[in-house]
């Protein structure tokens, strides 16, 4: 499909629960909690739907923040003794 009808083609909450692996009530409640971009509604009294590249662009980074690497800290505090600052008891 050429890229020009990516920018204009719209999912309905079918598509995206299908897109994103997750059921449609999940999906709702992305949208709910602002996890998950909301919808769009082309006019008024038509359903809600998503455009492509948004979705598109909701998965490629939620696969990029699934590999971030992870905090030294743990590493890093493993094997020392804390001490209180300020010389308390």
């Amino acid at each position: 499909m050429p890229e020009e009808l990516d920018e204009i083609r719209l999912l309905d909450l079918g598509q995206v629960a299908a897109a994103v692996g997750r059921s449609k009530e999940t999906v709702k409640e992305w949208v709910r909690l602002k996890i998950f971009p909301p919808p769009i509604q082309a006019y008024a009294g038509a359903r809600q739907q998503w455009t492509f590249p948004v979705v598109k662009a909701w998965i490629e980074q939620r696969k990029r923040a699934r590999y971030k690497a992870r905090s030294p800290r743990g590493a890093l505090m493993r094997g020392r003794k804390l001490e209180r600052q300020g010389g308390g008891r």
